[in-house]
């Protein structure tokens, strides 16, 4: 660098964390606390808990607010054809995904994909 310039700041954004599909599905799932688990009974031993992640899908369709994401895996379990469901932990709005795509890291979201 010349002498009296200054370092050249990029403006571009880092893209999101993409996870691999091809990598074991048990590989993605975090282990919570009992305390912080986010589905009940039926719900838990049904799906595959992903914790800071989003559900992305050749189709995913708004199945409005819901209040946790275990009303929304239980909408999922509802809906023919759900595989996955991705639930916004701030707007409570939960998504219902058919044939996962993508997986893509996000604090904001918590998802289930069927066992």
């Amino acid at each position: 660098m010349a002498p009296g310039s200054s370092p050249v700041r990029s403006t571009k954004r880092a893209a999101p964390a993409r996870i691999s599909l091809a990598a074991p599905l048990a590989a993605h799932e975090a282990k919570a606390p009992l305390e912080e688990r986010v589905l009940t009974g039926e719900n838990e031993a049904k799906f595959v808990v992903l914790h800071d992640t989003e559900a992305i899908g050749r189709s995913r369709s708004f199945n409005g607010g819901q209040s946790n994401p275990d009303t929304c895996a239980a909408q999922c379990l509802a809906q023919s054809g759900c595989d996955a469901f991705s639930f916004a932990k701030e707007t409570k709005v939960c998504y219902l995904v058919t044939q996962v795509t993508e997986l893509s890291t996000d604090a904001s979201f918590v998802s289930g994909r069927l066992r």
